[in-house]
C-alpha cells in the first residue's frame, strides 16, 4: 500500500558541516512553491543533477545511479513520476521521491548494489549521516506513522516503527543519531493540541518521552 506524505516540516541535516536543509518541507513548499511537492523537488533534482554528472543521469524513462564499483543502476520510469532529491554519500543512497495521484512517494537507493527501499516519508537526516526518520499519513485511512532508518551498506535498516491512529507526528527534526525531535498531535472538534515530544534511543531500544526543550 501506497502512503501519502504527512505534511510536516522536516529538515534534511548533511554530514561534515551539519548545515540544515528544508527540502521541500511544508514551509518552504506553501511559501515558495504555492504548496507544490513536485516543483520543489524539481528545483533539488536540477542541483542534484548538476553537482552529481558522472554519476547521476536522467534519461526519457529511467535514471540512471552509478554505483560505488561503477555500475550503473537503472531506476525504470517510463511515465516520468520520480524525481531525484538528493544523491547522499554519507548515508550511501540515492533520495527519489515518486508522485502518484495526489501523494507522494519516497525511495533511497543503494549506491553499493543498487537495491531499492521504499522508506515511506520524506527524509530527515542526523547530522552525521548515519540515520535518517521519516513521517507519513495514510490520509484515506487516518493512519499516521514515524519511523527511523539506519544507513548500512546494503540499504537503510528500519530500526523503529510507530502507527497510530490517535496522534501525528509534525515538525520532525533529527537532534543527532539519538534523538529525533516532534510535535505530537492530537486532534479534537477539528482543533489541534501540540505536545513537544522526543524519541531517543537508550541502550539500542527506542522510546517516546517529553521534550522540555
Amino acid at each position: 500500500m501506497r502512503i501519502q506524505l504527512l505534511t510536516a516540516a522536516t529538515w534534511l541535516c548533511l554530514t561534515g558541516n551539519a548545515v540544515a536543509f528544508d527540502y521541500c518541507a511544508d514551509p518552504l513548499v506553501h511559501t515558495k512553491h504555492g504548496g507544490n511537492q513536485s516543483a520543489c523537488a524539481s528545483e533539488w533534482e536540477i542541483r542534484a543533477l548538476e553537482t552529481n554528472r558522472g554519476t547521476l543521469r536522467k534519461l526519457e524513462k529511467s535514471i540512471l545511479i552509478r554505483l560505488n564499483e561503477g555500475q550503473w543502476k537503472r531506476v525504470a520510469n517510463p511515465s516520468g513520476l520520480f524525481q531525484i532529491l538528493a544523491m547522499d554519500r554519507s548515508c550511501g543512497v540515492v533520495f527519489l521521491r515518486e508522485q502518484y495521484s495526489e501523494g507522494n512517494a519516497w525511495h533511497a537507493v543503494s549506491l553499493h548494489h543498487g537495491s531499492v527501499t521504499e522508506i515511506g516519508g520524506h527524509p530527515s537526516k542526523s547530522p552525521s549521516g548515519l540515520r535518517f526518520v521519516t513521517s507519513e499519513n495514510a490520509e484515506a485511512y487516518n493512519i499516521w506513522t514515524l519511523r527511523v532508518y539506519r544507513c548500512e551498506v546494503d540499504g537503510p535498516i528500519a530500526e523503529f516503527f510507530r502507527q497510530d491512529m490517535a496522534w501525528a507526528p509534525e515538525r520532525v527534526r533529527s537532534r543527532n543519531d539519538s534523538q529525533i525531535e516532534f510535535d505530537q498531535v492530537f486532534w479534537k472538534n477539528g482543533v489541534p493540541t501540540r505536545r513537544p515530544r522526543l524519541l531517543t534511543s537508550r541502550d539500542n531500544a527506542w522510546e517516546i518521552i517529553d521534550r522540555t526543550r
